[in-house]
């Protein structure tokens, strides 16, 4: 029978579980357990794994909040901020200056 290929953290994983089933459960000493043992997989002595590439994991987003729309004065200009020293036509001016109470 062949190797089963395995990655660091399939090995921790897997004496995880193993470990877990025991009562006496503590996560720094399986930690120990798994170095011991990736050492004889990474030298190729271990009987039943060989040491394999680790797989891609998929990275989760974290959702945003959707932000709602401002309709704030100071964001849009109105015609009536906006001075009547232009540097246009006569037309552009008309055009610009059509709201605004105070004629130039």
């Amino acid at each position: 029978m062949p190797k089963q290929e395995i990655s660091w953290r399939e090995l921790v994983s897997k004496m995880m579980k193993e470990e877990k089933k025991n009562a006496n459960f503590a996560v720094t000493e399986v930690i120990k357990k798994a170095g011991s043992v990736w050492k004889e997989v990474k030298a190729g002595t271990h009987p039943k794994y060989s040491q394999g590439a680790t797989k891609p994991g998929t990275k989760k987003l974290k959702s945003r909040k959707s932000s709602k729309s401002r309709k704030s004065s100071k964001s849009v200009k109105s015609s009536k901020s906006v001075s009547c020293s232009h540097n246009v036509c006569k037309e552009c001016h008309a055009k610009l200056c059509k709201n605004c109470k105070s004629h130039c």
